[in-house]
């Protein structure tokens, strides 16, 4: 199987997607590992409604919080946040964290991550440091059966679920923005000599 890799230019996020599968408990995607550098930040905090999310630091340190309990995984540990409870990670190091992970009943996690991204990318990519709040609220929408991002006031979901996305699904955007890879830096720069 061909590995999915996807990353987020404006954070250094770096997410290499593994196989889904069904076991006992249902079906899973297993993430072989989501990178971050020292000098950036995670996700803001969000709840997956449909399954738990895995996480095991491989390398580094990864700070971890489920519900109001706050962890710093070494490498080797674990920690589980339950469906419908927010959470969030980060790097807790002065060097890169990597982890490996597994969601439980993923659904659409994986376009909704290919998705984020993109729209991030693309507005780097385009000058504009931010996504477009309209095409945001498109993937917002589409996917608030199962991903939550429990960080925003409800009457702000509300407003993006309610009234940006149908405004932005009227202009045609779309809920699965194909991938755009982050902007690289420029390698031929002029240089000046005197």
């Amino acid at each position: 199987m061909k590995q999915r890799t996807i990353g987020n230019g404006a954070t250094g996020e770096q997410i290499i997607f593994g196989e889904y599968g069904t076991d006992e408990n249902g079906r899973f995607l297993r993430l072989d590992e989501i990178s971050l550098p020292a000098d950036s930040t995670g996700p803001e905090e969000h709840r997956h409604l449909t399954g738990d999310e895995y996480f095991e630091a491989v390398e580094g340190r990864l700070g971890v919080r489920i519900g109001n309990e706050e962890f710093v995984l070494r490498p080797g540990e674990s920690a589980t946040a339950p469906a419908g409870v927010p959470h969030t990670w980060w790097n807790a190091g002065d060097t890169t964290v990597v982890w490996r992970g597994e969601l439980r009943n993923p659904g659409r996690f994986e376009e909704m991550l290919t998705s984020y991204f993109a729209l991030e990318n693309r507005a780097m990519i385009d000058g504009n440091g931010r996504p477009s709040l309209v095409r945001s609220a498109v993937v917002v929408a589409e996917h608030a059966k199962e991903h939550d991002p429990s960080f925003l006031p409800w009457p702000v979901k509300f407003f993006l679920t309610s009234v940006l996305a149908p405004l932005g699904r009227a202009l045609g955007y779309p809920a699965a923005v194909p991938y755009v890879p982050p902007p690289t830096p420029d390698a031929a720069e002029p240089t000046v000599t005197s």
